[in-house]
């Protein structure tokens, strides 16, 4: 099966795409992992197939405005007025990263599309392929061990890691 994982963000939220992907490999699906062309060399470094996407979104929190808007959230009002001074620059990268999103996936030619939730696109690309598409939420630090889901043999970090196997394993994989 051939699987494109898109997902954006910093390393925390590439990093446990990549143990996924390394997984789906592992059970010998193709998979294409696309997310932000900073970390090439991270997915690289790991076997995967990389597909680029734009920086353009996440420079932005490298910049003083973008740190500002993130740190600084004391004044509600003063947060939206940063908010929206940098609307006009936002929007034109996040139709960019949408048309990366869809440029990968045709190069891919994806089985299922598997998506964080910040790589927003991930619905619409599998719709238009007509294709499954998965949310897939990691859990976060601290999440508390639950007893293995319907009758599974592995057991799951969290009821939503039960949920996501489950769908996994329904996909055939």
């Amino acid at each position: 099966m051939r699987v494109l994982i898109l997902t954006y963000g910093s390393r925390g939220d590439v990093q446990p795409y990549v143990a996924l992907g390394r997984g789906l490999e592992a059970k010998g699906h193709e998979v294409t992992l696309a997310t932000s062309k900073r970390f090439s060399a991270f997915v690289g470094e790991h076997g995967l197939r990389f597909a680029g996407l734009s920086d353009d979104l996440l420079a932005i929190i490298d910049t003083d405005q973008g740190r500002e808007m993130l740190e600084n959230t004391n004044n509600v009002l003063s947060m939206l007025r940063r908010m929206f001074a940098m609307a006009k620059q936002v929007g034109p990268m996040q139709r960019a990263l949408l048309e990366d999103s869809w440029r990968v996936a045709k190069a891919a030619r994806p089985d299922v599309v598997i998506f964080h939730p910040k790589a927003y696109g991930g619905p619409l690309v599998a719709e238009k392929l007509g294709v499954p598409v998965l949310l897939a939420s990691m859990p976060r630090h601290g999440a508390r061990r639950t007893a293995s889901h319907r009758g599974s043999s592995t057991s799951c970090t969290t009821p939503r890691a039960a949920t996501f196997r489950c769908c996994m394993q329904s996909a055939g994989t």
